[in-house]
């Protein structure tokens, strides 16, 4: 009884995997159609960067005092950086539409193996109410038959939440880490902690250090995009009506990348804009922190549920 049970469950648990990622699938397909926009839209607008740059320096200094104010080389230099931000989110862009690609290739491998699912659980199915009829009443039989569906179902809701609490885990690590970044920007004005700074981020001047930053911080931004956008599905897996809401905060991120890049880092602006992007940031930490909290709770009480099943399936078979 005790293996049959077991090759039950596993059953169970591929048949929902199964219907779990069927709709995984066509999120996916949906999610992949935006990113390919996504991927075409910052292409045009590199180019469009690139284009600023050749005919920048193409011009005169007669020319240039013609059409704009300031210095040239201050100019040039200019949309040199609005060109690197522009390559920067083109790369990021396209990384996220190869990840997307690769997920839907590797979940096309796993619902194939898994297409005979239902019926394999059907099958298992059908046995176990065969052996367990021979020695309960009709009656007995529904009951078991509910409780041991019910049982199954429980197991399932927490190998789900599992799944979410390790994307959970990865997403909290990658804000942890922008998080310290944040912090040690706020610290690049203090003579005292120059060392440091070089340390992390190389020699070279203030400008090295912050392209530097800036490339790391981009990659940062898009990989927490992506874990906590995995960590949304797996939540809905649970909670249907759930919503993360986590894309503002990213996008408060991002939008201070790009005003870090144009400023020193002496300028209030950027300092006081720190302070928003900190706030911002760490209101996601600690949300995600709740969830995984909530989430730990959740099996525990799941645990429960079983337990008071398999004692209700006891006292059936004991009493008949």
């Amino acid at each position: 009884m005790g293996r049959q049970k077991s090759e039950l469950k596993l059953a169970y648990e591929n048949m929902m995997r199964k219907k779990k990622i069927e709709i995984h699938l066509v999120n996916l397909e949906k999610r992949i159609k935006l990113q390919e926009q996504e991927v075409k839209r910052s292409s045009r607008i590199m180019a469009e960067e690139e284009e600023d740059v050749h005919q920048l320096d193409k011009l005169g200094m007669q020319s240039l005092f013609q059409t704009i104010l300031g210095n040239k080389q201050e100019a040039l230099e200019k949309e040199r950086q609005e060109y690197l931000m522009a390559v920067l989110q083109f790369q990021g862009a396209e990384k996220n539409l190869v990840a997307l690609k690769y997920e839907k290739e590797v979940l096309e491998k796993q619902v194939s193996g898994l297409f005979q699912a239902e019926i394999t659980f059907d099958n298992l199915f059908n046995k176990y109410e065969k052996t367990i009829s021979k020695k309960l009443d009709e009656k007995s039989k529904a009951k078991i038959k509910a409780i041991d569906l019910r049982i199954l179902n429980h197991e399932e809701r927490i190998v789900e939440i599992r799944e979410a609490i390790r994307a959970g885990k990865k997403a909290e690590k990658i804000l942890t880490k922008i998080i310290a970044d944040l912090s040690e920007v706020k610290t690049w004005g203090n003579s005292i902690l120059k060392k440091k700074k070089i340390k992390i981020y190389g020699g070279g001047s203030a400008a090295d250090a912050k392209e530097k930053f800036l490339y790391h911080a981009k990659h940062d931004a898009q990989k927490a995009n992506i874990l906590l956008e995995h960590f949304e599905i797996e939540i809905l897996d649970i909670y249907k009506q759930f919503k993360l809401d986590y894309r503002q905060y990213i996008k408060s991120f991002t939008n201070f990348l790009e005003i870090f890049y144009d400023n020193l880092i002496t300028d209030w602006i950027v300092k006081e804009d720190i302070k928003n992007t900190s706030y911002a940031i760490e209101t996601i930490h600690d949300k995600v922190l709740r969830i995984l909290a909530m989430l730990d709770n959740e099996i525990v009480k799941t645990k429960e549920y079983i337990s008071e099943e398999e004692q209700i399936m006891k006292m059936i078979i004991t009493n008949f």
